[in-house]
């Protein structure tokens, strides 16, 4: 983390660009020997079908609202026809 801190002064004094945080994550892994930087966190989804990241909620959201959408153009036209 220090050397990190080193690595931005560094950027404001003469310009050279630091480190990514994901590659100094990564070395931490490799320095303590683990292979957690390959592994993928289990999202909720695939625990008990359903949940999901915000990706899926958005996704959901938006065609939710979709069919929302139709469902007033539908009711409009059936209720412009009984008039």
């Amino acid at each position: 983390m220090k050397e990190q801190v080193e690595e931005r002064l560094e950027f404001y004094d003469k310009g050279t660009a630091p480190r990514r945080n994901v590659a100094v994550m990564q070395e931490v892994v490799e320095a303590m020997g683990g292979s957690a930087a390959n592994k993928k966190r289990k999202s909720s989804s695939d625990d008990n079908g359903g949940g999901g990241g915000k990706k899926q909620k958005k996704e959901k959201k938006a065609k939710e609202g979709k069919e929302g959408k139709e469902k007033k153009k539908k009711d409009k036209k059936e209720k412009k026809e009984k008039n």
